[in-house]
């Protein structure tokens, strides 16, 4: 039962099915969600949770036509770690990571070991950026809603060519 009156809303649909893909086994998508750790914040969670989650939409530009995201497709869903996107943005974001070989098994979020790199990237690595994509000729690090890429020709060439191997195409 819902006390606020939205549970029609297309705000609380969406709510509704990031806790389905989540915590019910019986959900269509369970398997990439739940299935596999990814999980709802606690204060998302519980009798007050669609207030807390309507709040931090509110609060972060939620409109009608957006869908929410991760940013980290690894990790949960909590206000550190959703934004809103367009369908066509999230699609394209999605075909991305699809694209993308592992860094190291544990997915294209995990972070690799940069330690040989640049004392550039090394020094950026320890202020939280985290390596999100690469190509032959660049890296792209993340930190929040941050982005700088990094060319490789920067880096030495053997080193950096070492440690994205198993991504580079």
């Amino acid at each position: 039962m819902t006390f606020h009156g939205m549970s029609g809303t297309r705000l609380y649909r969406i709510y509704s099915g990031m806790k389905q893909r989540c915590y019910n086994p019986h959900a269509p998508q369970y398997s990439r969600y739940g299935g596999r750790g990814i999980t709802v914040c606690p204060a998302w969670l519980g009798p007050e949770g669609f207030q807390h989650f309507y709040k931090w939409a509110m609060e972060h530009g939620y409109k009608d036509p957006l869908t929410i995201d991760r940013i980290n497709s690894n990790q949960g869903y909590a206000p550190e770690n959703c934004q809103w996107l367009t369908l066509s943005d999230n699609s394209s974001k999605a075909q991305r990571e699809k694209s993308l070989r592992r860094w190291d098994g544990h997915g294209p979020h995990a972070l690799p070991d940069m330690s040989k790199c640049s004392l550039f990237v090394q020094g950026l690595l320890k202020k939280g950026w985290r390596p999100a994509f690469a190509s032959a000729d660049q890296v792209l690090l993340k930190k929040g809603h941050q982005k700088i890429t990094v060319p490789i020709k920067d880096e030495p060439k053997e080193k950096i060519k070492q440690l994205l191997s198993p991504i580079i195409k």
